[in-house]
């Protein structure tokens, strides 16, 4: 469980960092190649977390809304 935590932390810090770079010393959008790192390692933590398959009820509700949230910065970055 700890490990989930830890993750989920992580999970949410480059959350933060893609939806306001600015507020990290970068340009108000941050750099392409830097976007596209960052979601790719939510990506892969959001997969670790579906691989653990021990979620609370709570953190269903946290999957459901940063999964809705990730279909959104794709939208904004003009992928369809």
């Amino acid at each position: 469980m700890a490990t989930t935590k830890r993750i989920i932390e992580v999970y949410r810090a480059l959350g933060r960092v893609l939806n306001d770079p600015a507020a990290f010393g970068l340009a108000q959008r941050a750099p392409k190649a830097l976007v596209e790192e960052l979601t790719m390692s939510r990506r892969k933590l959001m997969e670790e977390l579906l691989e653990q398959k021990n979620w609370l009820a709570d953190d269903d509700i946290f999957l459901e809304t940063e999964l809705s949230q990730d279909a959104d910065l794709y939208l904004a970055l003009g992928r369809t």
